[in-house]
């Protein structure tokens, strides 16, 4: 069964505008030597917005992180 999850990665940038600052976090994402490998994930309930298992997913390594 195909689930929902909302999938979040943040970083704090400094730059001129915010174009800019997208387009660094772009090159930092997809940098093959990044560490900008952890995200928040979020399975939903349904579409109220229920959060059912939050969990940090960090693709450098094999385990995650529940919260639940």
């Amino acid at each position: 069964m195909v689930r929902s999850y909302r999938v979040r990665w943040e970083i704090d940038i400094y730059a001129n505008t915010p174009r800019e600052a997208a387009q660094e976090a772009r090159r930092i994402q997809r940098d093959p030597e990044s560490t900008a490998t952890v995200f928040a994930v979020d399975e939903w309930l349904d579409s109220k917005g229920f959060i059912v298992k939050p969990s940090t997913v960090d693709l450098s390594t094999k385990e995650d992180s529940n919260h639940a």
